[in-house]
């Protein structure tokens, strides 16, 4: 299940979403609205099998993710896309879902950060996530989720990059879009955030990389 979290960003949402439509969808997802006013999102028109969700709280998006994962807690695979990340290959859900499998972590090419670091229309398999319970690591807001991610991915050789799927991520950081209001919220929680990761890395990082490998090593044996 694809999930697209988006507050007070409609247009650019909708534009996002027009963009999957184009180009082809044969996966399910959920938009979630995650707060603010979700008036101007129900004239997007969704991809066939996605689904309309509303919080009317704003979660963050590492809490709109987990969410997700606890409303539909059996699904074969989670990814992300944000509401500014743009997709250019046909097939795409298709080949990042494959690569994903069940306890691996794929994604797309962003022309960015991508080479380097977990970006760009990320899918992990759902037995990863089932393993460790969440998607993004608890007391997350909005930053680290994917330093989390590359670090299990790194210690258990999961990640699984596919250049081959072209994602063009319109952030401000990467010089593609202006500063706005839910920029400048993420970034408040940034010093928080990173006190939540840096306290996991020491104290639970190593049992999430044991229960990891003990859990795909016994799902391999049966």
């Amino acid at each position: 299940m694809w999930i697209l979290p988006s507050i007070n960003r409609p247009e650019q949402c909708k534009a996002v979403i027009d963009r999957i439509r184009s180009i082809g969808c044969n996966s399910v997802g959920v938009l979630l609205v995650n707060g603010g006013d979700p008036t101007p999102y129900y004239a997007i028109d969704l991809p066939e099998g996605w689904i309309f969700r509303y919080v009317k709280t704003n979660l963050g998006v590492c809490g709109a993710m987990n969410k997700i994962l606890r409303d539909y807690p059996d699904e074969l695979w989670y990814g992300l896309i944000c509401d500014d990340e743009f997709i250019y290959t046909e097939n795409w859900d298709e080949k990042l879902i494959e690569a994903a499998g069940e306890w691996n972590i794929a994604h797309g090419n962003d022309g960015w950060q991508s080479h380097e670091r977990i970006h760009g229309y990320v899918c992990l398999g759902g037995k990863l996530v089932r393993s460790l319970g969440w998607i993004a690591l608890p007391g997350l807001w909005h930053w680290f989720v994917d330093d989390a991610w590359e670090l299990l991915a790194r210690e258990c050789g999961l990640r699984r990059f596919l250049p081959c799927i072209k994602v063009e991520h319109r952030h401000w950081m990467a010089g593609k879009n202006v500063k706005d209001d839910i920029n400048w919220l993420g970034e408040s929680r940034a010093t928080s955030d990173q006190k939540v990761f840096l306290t996991w890395v020491r104290n639970g990082a190593a049992q999430a990389i044991q229960t990891i490998k003990e859990k795909m090593a016994c799902s391999q044996q049966n």
